[in-house]
């Protein structure tokens, strides 16, 4: 049925939010993606786990969704999930990506980090994903000298100082960078390394 739904070429923005996907849905969800004229998916919270995720980022990888928003789901550190997710980001037209309230660690904050220069986006979300310093300096890396990204969140994650540090000292590099969130994470060192009292 998800196929048939796509099917309809005036279609534009489809959200599936709240609604479980299991991995037969995602791949029906897949061959749809292929012959849609979707720009915006939002499946928030649809328990998807990393066999669905595979499913769907292949799919966006042959569609035009250019905004694909999937907090809240099964995507995790260790799976097939990320490389997918990574491989997307340099194989298709997405300009945002939510993943927010996914336990990717700093395995996928980095496998990102490493997708970042070579994609398209403009708003990535990455709150509440459990990165810590070794993710957040990937991720500090990969905005060097960046010219598209201009909104990054990352609150709310495992980053302590020596993460914080490397994010405050790439931003007068991150010449995009217009909205950037990290509170509660060390703001306090962010706060002295930009101020340039340390």
């Amino acid at each position: 049925r998800v196929k048939e739904l796509m099917a309809f070429a005036t279609l534009r923005e489809l959200d599936l939010g709240g609604n479980k996907l299991t991995d037969e849905m995602a791949e029906s969800l897949e061959a749809g993606l292929r012959l849609s004229n979707l720009e915006i998916l939002d499946l928030y919270n649809c328990k998807i786990e990393d066999k669905g995720t595979k499913h769907i980022m292949d799919g966006i990888c042959a569609s035009k969704v250019k905004t694909l928003r999937m907090g809240k789901n099964g995507i995790s550190k260790g799976g097939v999930a990320l490389d997918s997710v990574a491989s997307v980001l340099q194989h298709s037209n997405l300009t945002e990506l939510r993943l927010s309230h996914n336990p990717i660690g700093d395995e996928g904050a980095i496998l990102i980090a490493k997708a970042l220069p070579k994609s398209k986006l403009v708003r990535l979300h990455l709150y509440k994903c459990q990165i810590a310093d070794a993710g957040a300096a990937s991720i500090a890396d990969a905005l060097n000298g960046n010219t598209t990204l201009f909104e990054l969140w990352l609150q709310e994650n495992l980053i302590g100082d020596t993460g914080a540090r490397k994010i405050a000292e790439c931003l007068p590099r991150a010449s995009a960078l217009e909205e950037l969130r990290l509170f509660d994470i060390a703001l306090a060192m962010m706060a002295r390394i930009t101020s340039g009292s340390m």
